[in-house]
């Protein structure tokens, strides 16, 4: 028992080191521009879906501290009725703000008014 301790503390020690040398300090100053990636938990699948890195300059819209910002409505692309065994749901595809038409979401109609 006192072997495999001592095993594994040698291990751990050599991942440690190498984490440690690979590691670097990033130092940022303000007015640096950085690339934000954004992924979404609905689009992640067990061996990742790509998604497109989005550019957005600060006058196209507004962040809040938080780093998150509102999305509104543009315009509606397609209409559609789910069907389920009991009911009928009125879908609309939805063109949101600040996003291109391949990011188009499905909503519920009652949703949007």
């Amino acid at each position: 028992m006192a072997l495999i301790k001592a095993m594994l503390k040698i291990i751990i020690s050599k991942q440690k080191s190498y984490v440690d040398f690979h590691k670097k300090e990033v130092v940022l100053q303000e007015g640096d521009m950085l690339l934000l990636k954004v992924s979404p938990m609905k689009g992640v699948i067990r061996f990742r879906k790509k998604d497109s890195n989005k550019v957005i300059s600060k006058s196209d819209m507004e962040i809040s501290k938080d780093l998150s910002y509102i999305k509104q409505p543009i315009q509606i692309v397609d209409m559609q009725i789910r069907r389920l065994r009991n009911r009928e749901i009125p879908m609309v595809e939805v063109l949101q703000s600040h996003h291109n038409m391949e990011e188009c979401t499905w909503e519920t109609r009652d949703s949007m008014f």
